[in-house]
């Protein structure tokens, strides 16, 4: 079973998302990929809840089930690179300064995307984003392109 690692900067909101709707797809292709995400932040999460209300509402209403809902988020460490076969940072400008410095041997491996946070993109236009570029991530590691 290969996976691919999301990324965000808190692994509370966009890469639990991501995350979920990934492995659901890969679950009902047949495709042998899984999903994990990490968070990038240093220190101590802010977060007390397991998962972003966000997350949670979008999942519910596309009737996604989530084994990893009740966990709380989780900080990446250079294992998670390791055992990654595609790696994704779902915002740029966020998360590249971030890799470059915490995880410099993994950055020409990170796939980025341009999805912000929730402080700049609204949860209604940025979770769907999120999604159809899970789908299209989907359908090129199924056909075998890991390619951006």
């Amino acid at each position: 079973m290969r996976r691919v690692l999301f990324l965000c900067t808190g692994n509370y909101y966009r890469s639990r998302f991501c995350e979920a709707v990934f492995t659901a797809a890969a679950e009902a292709r047949g495709v042998p990929w899984r999903a994990s995400s990490r968070g990038l932040w240093r220190g101590t999460s802010v977060h007390t809840e397991p998962l972003s209300p966000f997350t949670r509402d979008a999942l519910v209403a596309r009737k996604l089930r989530y084994a990893e809902a009740g966990r709380l988020p989780r900080r990446a460490m250079e294992g998670d690179f390791e055992g990654a076969a595609h790696i994704v940072a779902v915002c740029e400008r966020e998360h590249r300064p971030v890799i470059e410095l915490r995880f410099p041997a993994w950055r020409h491996r990170v796939e980025y995307w341009t999805v912000a946070d929730v402080d700049r993109v609204p949860a209604e236009e940025a979770l769907p984003r999120l999604e159809r570029q899970v789908h299209a991530l989907m359908g090129r590691l199924a056909r075998g392109v890991a390619a951006a």
